[in-house]
Order: C-alpha cells, then sequence, then structure tokens
C-alpha cells in the first residue's frame, strides 16, 4: 500500500506510487494539504508526512501528533493533538519542518466539558475550529499575538470531513455547511449559524426503504462511526451529499443529497463509499469520484446505469398536511412538470400517491418523458387526485437504465372551497 499522485483522468501512474509501502494504514483520521510546488503534506493520528509525487514518502519528524492538518497563512496548523486534544500547534512562517514550542494554543479552544475538537475548515479569510458543541474563530493579527481565538457558537459538528465550504449565491454567498450532533443540516456564515433542515430527523417512510413500515432519516445516523462520514459538494447541480453510516451499519452505505438552491433533500442506497471527492477531469469538467473500501474509485453520476445494473430510483415527497391543502377539498388534480428527453422509444415513470401515513400506495400509474422530435419542451403530466382525507404523499420511481428523468416543479390544483361550506355542498346536505 502506498501514496499515488493521480493525473488528470484519475488514472494513477505506475511512476506515480510512492517507491515504498506507506505503513500508516492503521490510521482512521486522514488530512492532506498542498504546501507549494506540488508538495502535499499527509497528516495522520500517527504522525505528518510529505510527498513530492515520485520517490518515498518522508517523515516530518518534528511536526506533533494530531488529527487535523491545514495550512493557512503560510502555517500549518495541527490540531486535535495527542494527549491534549483541545489543543492546536503551527510551524514557523513558510517552514512546515520546523515547529517551534511556543507556537500553540495551549487550551484555547477547552470548553470544560469534556468535548474535543473535531474539525477545522477556512472561511473568508478566517479559519474556525470545530467541536461536537461550539465553533471557535481564529483571526490571523501578524503582530502579538499572531493569532486572536473567539469562541463564536455554541453548536459545533462531530466529523471534520462533513464540514464543507458551500456557494450559496445571493446575500449569503460562501458559507460552511456541516452535520450537527444534534443530526440537524446547518451553515455558517461566519458570525451565525443556521439551521436549514431540521425537520429531517424526523422519521420519514420510504426514504431509502421499499416497504411503508422501514422508514430511515436523519434520526437513524450511527454518531457511534461518525469519524466515518463524509461529505462532497457538486456546485455544478448544488448538490451537498453526506455519506453516512445508518441503523446497526458499521460502514457507510448510504448518503443524504440537500439541494441548497431549492431546498429539497433525497436518499442514496448502495453508497459504500470511503471517501469522496469533487474533481476536475481531463475534459475540464468537474466531476464526482468516490472511492470504496476495496480499493476502487468510483466515477458518479455518469450514464444511466451502476456499473452496468439498472438504478431503482424514486424520490418521495414530505407529507402535503391540510395546513397547505384545507381537509376534504375536493376535485384535486397534481400535476408534474417534467423535462421531454429525445427517445425513439416510450421513456416511463410510475407515478404513486397515497392519503394516510400508514396505507400502502395506491396502484402505480406510468406517464412518459420521451420526444421525437427536434423541439424539446416540458411537459405537465396530471392526475385526478380526488379529495384529500388526511394527508397527500407522492412517490416517483423508475427502475431501469433509461436517461434520468429531471422534475422541474410538482403542483396541485383544485376548488379552493372545502366541502361542507360552499352553497352547493349545503342544498345537498
Amino acid at each position: 500500500k502506498g501514496i499515488a499522485r493521480h493525473i488528470a483522468d484519475f488514472t494513477p501512474e505506475t511512476s506515480a506510487y510512492s517507491a515504498t509501502a506507506f505503513t500508516i494504514t492503521a490510521s482512521r483520521f486522514w488530512t492532506m494539504a498542498d504546501w507549494q510546488s506540488g508538495r502535499a503534506l499527509i497528516n495522520s493520528d500517527l504522525g505528518l508526512y510529505t510527498y513530492i509525487g515520485t520517490g518515498d514518502v518522508s517523515t516530518v519528524s518534528a511536526a506533533p501528533i494530531g488529527k487535523f492538518l491545514i495550512i493557512w497563512k503560510k502555517y500549518a496548523f495541527i490540531f486535535g493533538i495527542r494527549g491534549s486534544p483541545n489543543n492546536g500547534r503551527y510551524s514557523a512562517v513558510g517552514d512546515y519542518t520546523t515547529w517551534p514550542a511556543a507556537n500553540t494554543f495551549s487550551n484555547a479552544f477547552d470548553t470544560s466539558d469534556g468535548d474535543v475538537i473535531t474539525g477545522v475548515r477556512i472561511l473568508k479569510g478566517k479559519l474556525y475550529i470545530f467541536k461536537r458543541y461550539s465553533i471557535f474563530r481564529i483571526t490571523f493579527l501578524g503582530s502579538s499575538p499572531t493569532f486572536q481565538v473567539d469562541q463564536i457558537a455554541g453548536i459545533g459538528s462531530p466529523s471534520h470531513y462533513v464540514i464543507k465550504e458551500v456557494d450559496m449565491g445571493g446575500e449569503i454567498g460562501t458559507v460552511l455547511m456541516f452535520l450537527t450532533t444534534e443530526k440537524k443540516l446547518v451553515i455558517l456564515d461566519g458570525y451565525n449559524v443556521q439551521v436549514i433542515h431540521d425537520f429531517l430527523i424526523e422519521e420519514t417512510n420510504d426514504l431509502f426503504e421499499s416497504s411503508d413500515d422501514q422508514p430511515l432519516s436523519f434520526a437513524d445516523m450511527n454518531l457511534r462511526y461518525v469519524d466515518l462520514f463524509h461529505a462532497a459538494v457538486k456546485s455544478g447541480t448544488s448538490e451537498y451529499i453526506l455519506y453516512c453510516v445508518l441503523g446497526t451499519d458499521t460502514s457507510v452505505a448510504y448518503a443524504f443529497v440537500f439541494d441548497y438552491r431549492v431546498g429539497g433533500i433525497f436518499p442514496y442506497d448502495g453508497q459504500i463509499f470511503a471517501s469522496s471527492i469533487y474533481a476536475v477531469a481531463t475534459n475540464k469538467v468537474r466531476k464526482l469520484y468516490c472511492t470504496g473500501y476495496t480499493g476502487y474509485t468510483w466515477l458518479q453520476e455518469s450514464g444511466d446505469d451502476d456499473d452496468g445494473t439498472d438504478i431503482n430510483a424514486y424520490w418521495v415527497s414530505g407529507k402535503i398536511k391540510q395546513e397547505g391543502v384545507a381537509l376534504l377539498n375536493k376535485n384535486l388534480l397534481l400535476g408534474v412538470n417534467v423535462k421531454e428527453i429525445t427517445s425513439a422509444s416510450t421513456i416511463n415513470i410510475g407515478f404513486e400517491y397515497r392519503f394516510d401515513w400508514n396505507v400502502s400506495w395506491l396502484t402505480s400509474q406510468n406517464f412518459n418523458y420521451d420526444h421525437n422530435d427536434e423541439l424539446a419542451f416540458g411537459k405537465i403530466a396530471t392526475f385526478d387526485i380526488g379529495n384529500i382525507n388526511n394527508m397527500l404523499q407522492i412517490k416517483l420511481k423508475d427502475n431501469s437504465g433509461n436517461p434520468a428523468p429531471t422534475i422541474y416543479s410538482i403542483e396541485l390544483y383544485g376548488d379552493p372551497t372545502p366541502l361542507g361550506v360552499s352553497i352547493q355542498d349545503r342544498a345537498t346536505s
């Protein structure tokens, strides 16, 4: 086993492998950073190493042993020091090989509650230190003291690898998005923390399972293995993808995909990946790659099948309750606005719905989203829902190797006046 430098198409050249075996495979905490001139710093909770793409991996013997490495303001920082998990140390400026004893944060991040450092990220020119239940901001002053430390939040994250920089656009701009110890998705703008998906802790039927009595949700995350969690941000499609361990599993097998532009979330199963990255490929397009537990790296979301196997894909809405649609509304129609795809044959999506949380889905109905002429427009497929008695939930599904459908919107239409209150209803009651 060793370290390899991948070329643009993510195929490692034979000469790119480290000359000798890399022996720190027992580590569960890995962070890597680009120092300068193509030199990689590779940190684990067993030591700091350096690699230039050829030859041997070298040990940085003067560096402290800690969990998390980051490069900022021409310093190399290591946090979560062995024996002092609330401490951080930094190198001499511009020199990753020298680590003066005075370059320490001592216990600046100690909250006297047994909590320890769990992650570190950069946002808008400042450094942020995460614990499970707090966040600290480090500001570079450049004089005495060199750095200023401030605690800014009483909420944190249990995993370094799920804390990702996201460009939300508009007035919000660039933020850090992460999972909290309370199993919520939140964003940090540098000063304030905002919960963006609180309701995901609610059990939602059919999020992953096909049967109605086996729901899985954020509440099922197994935080005992949270150091295995990781996330990737696909900026091209505005997706934050959170790979996690659920239920009684002991390794990653699922992922939640959060669309941070429109707010929707959908699941992936079969996601048996130890790490993920959104990187530039040979055609200069950024693509999502994941590495499994067997050593293979896989290109994700490319093509219409899963390594030659049909993809069993489906999307389930949340509960549409009476707050949004009056109880016993009549003559309801549901419209699904879908993008059409050029095809010489029929391409279908299955549609199902139900009126109650604990009842089976009604018989699936198909609608097509193909066209065979030169004009590519969207279309609206309509379904007669009738009346809503308790709630409404819908499911769209497709188990095939067909091109993936694009759903623009789902709209519910009907008489705005509930049954029992109109003149006609009173006359016939």
